[in-house]
């Protein structure tokens, strides 16, 4: 890296040259030379004791094409059209019995870790506590209930597979 940027150093200095003659070369700095390396570390630290930033566990915004994090704020959202998907989560004590989930992302059950209920909704709540199989793996997991989950949309059961969706 340090013989790669050594090589362009002047080929970059040339272009800023042609493009204004403001930039004063000899003050240029090469980012991963010690020293610009311990005055970042050494402001990342004041700024992280002063609790201007700080360290979180969250999901981020991975850019496939350009390998990447993006900020949240760089995030453009669509509304979509999309097929929703219905799959039956057979009761581990119940095989015959089975509870109907929505997905538009039937991919992610691989990462599924509970089924989510409304705890009002009479159709389900007796089932809280229980288990069910993911169905194609037959991995068990249980049956919780939160006061956010819509009982308007899909069945009203939600899947829940964290680091996929941040509702998760």
């Amino acid at each position: 890296m340090h013989n790669y940027a050594a090589e362009l150093r002047e080929e970059i200095h040339r272009q800023f040259t042609q493009i204004t003659d403001s930039i004063k070369i000899e003050n240029s700095k090469y980012t991963l030379d010690q020293l610009s390396q311990d005055l970042v570390k050494n402001k990342f630290a004041t700024l992280f004791a002063q609790g201007m930033i700080y360290k979180k566990k969250k999901l981020i915004n991975w850019d496939l094409h350009l390998k990447e994090v993006l900020a949240d704020c760089e995030i453009i959202y669509k509304i979509s059209k999309s097929k929703l998907y219905y799959l039956k989560y057979f009761f581990v004590k119940e095989p015959s019995n089975y509870l109907i989930v929505c997905t538009s992302r039937p991919e992610s059950i691989f990462g599924d870790v509970a089924l989510f209920i409304h705890p009002e909704d009479t159709r389900y709540s007796a089932h809280v506590g229980k288990k069910v199989k993911i169905p194609g793996i037959n991995r068990e997991i249980p049956i919780r209930s939160d006061s956010s989950i819509s009982t308007e949309f899909g069945t009203g059961i939600m899947k829940c597979t964290p680091a996929h969706d941040s509702h998760d």
